[in-house]
């Protein structure tokens, strides 16, 4: 039986990206051992409260493996100096034997090893001696749905060898210039046939809400979302929504570094609380019954044209973002409808209810096109032997 094992260090929504593929590539090949070792606790326990990700680790078999590293400092403070954060790493160096010992019979085990792309060397470099000694392949993929087309993203160690995945053709060039040799494009996990049926069986188990309106907001970051923009795009965004809809339930999706305090404060000043209500339910799963889709420069924005709803980007530019996407918007530059000022967002909710909305060329581009022949044990042996 062939066996993949995948490391998750970084963040939640690296599951949005290991489970599409994991789904995929056990609907067409059920001879195959997945394993999922997981070396940060907090994401461990949030991974146990989330119902769709632990449906979907269940339906596909997958073994779950902690292997967790209990920081000498914690991080939130050891950020705050460089010495600090060098000692919480030696530290992390000298335990890593009994990880080591621990992780040693699941390398092993594994043909393939995965993790997420930034290359954080101080959790995986047990991988790449493994990888060394064996010969044994390394895929890296970015830990969230963003296309990544022409991102200015840091270089990645170059100790150690690995295959960056790559969602889209034209994000190729992002992970050439983060150092990467080797990139596959496999298309977009979110659009993967078996994943999105996952989500509607999920969805139709679960009983989702139907009739409702969706906005994926995002965090307030100094490369993409200033304060005073963050506040007034929700503001503006429940006032259009009011105005053309009227008395409609609203939901919001936080992402997952958003301060909740704020966004509820926010909401209550709004004077439309009563309607809006905050959910940590999967993206995909709130698009399936959603009117209508507002992102708020979220790349949770393609979890709605996926599952093939209305959808539109509302969205200012921060003071910094060009420095970070010098072409502005992805997601607008893939042809998703995408505006910037209340009147805008009003004119497409308006359109949208005539029935006059249609679904963005990437739909047709991702939908049903995938490669994740990679992945696909034999077909890579035959590869490198060939």
């Amino acid at each position: 039986m062939a066996s993949i094992l995948i490391v998750i260090y970084h963040s939640m929504p690296e599951f949005d990206v290991v489970l599409p593929i994991v789904t995929q590539l056990k609907s067409e090949n059920r001879d195959l051992d997945i394993e999922i070792a997981i070396t940060n606790e907090k994401l461990y326990e949030r991974l146990r409260r989330t119902p769709l990700y632990m449906h979907a680790i269940e339906k596909n078999g997958i073994e779950i493996t902690t292997i967790f590293r209990k920081d000498l400092i914690d991080r939130s403070v050891a950020r705050k100096s460089i010495f600090l954060r060098t000692i919480t790493r030696i530290h992390s160096f000298l335990c890593e034997p009994y990880h080591f010992i621990r992780f040693f019979g699941s390398m092993v085990r594994a043909d393939i090893y995965m993790h997420e792309f930034t290359k954080q060397m101080y959790q995986v470099y047990m991988l790449y001696l493994m990888a060394f000694w064996s010969g044994k392949r390394i895929y890296t993929y970015n830990h969230a749905g963003s296309l990544n087309f022409n991102t200015r993203a840091k270089r990645v160690s170059r100790w150690g060898k690995s295959v960056a995945l790559s969602f889209d053709e034209r994000a190729e060039g992002t992970f050439h210039a983060m150092g990467y040799d080797t990139v596959k494009t496999i298309g977009h996990p979110w659009f993967f046939p078996a994943w999105k049926s996952l989500i509607v069986d999920y969805a139709e188990e679960s009983g989702t809400g139907r009739g409702h309106i969706v906005i994926y907001s995002r965090n307030i970051h100094p490369d993409c979302m200033d304060a005073d923009i963050y506040e007034n795009l929700h503001m503006e965004a429940y006032r259009a929504i009011g105005e053309i809809f009227g008395e409609i339930r609203i939901v919001v999706k936080p992402h997952p570094k958003e301060d909740m305090t704020n966004l509820e404060h926010i909401i209550e000043r709004s004077g439309m609380g009563r309607y809006i209500e905050i959910s940590n339910e999967h993206p995909m799963v709130l698009a399936i019954g959603a009117i209508v889709a507002i992102s708020l420069y979220t790349s949770a924005i393609l979890s709605a044209i996926a599952m093939g709803t209305p959808a539109v980007e509302y969205y200012r530019e921060s003071s910094n973002f060009r420095e970070r996407e010098p072409t502005g918007s992805a997601y607008a530059g893939i042809g998703i409808r995408s505006c910037s000022e209340e009147e805008e967002l009003k004119s497409f909710l308006i359109s949208m209810k005539k029935g006059e909305y249609e679904s963005p060329q990437i739909y047709e581009r991702f939908s049903g096109k995938y490669d994740l022949s990679p992945l696909l044990i034999d077909d890579a042996s035959e590869k490198e032997s060939s």
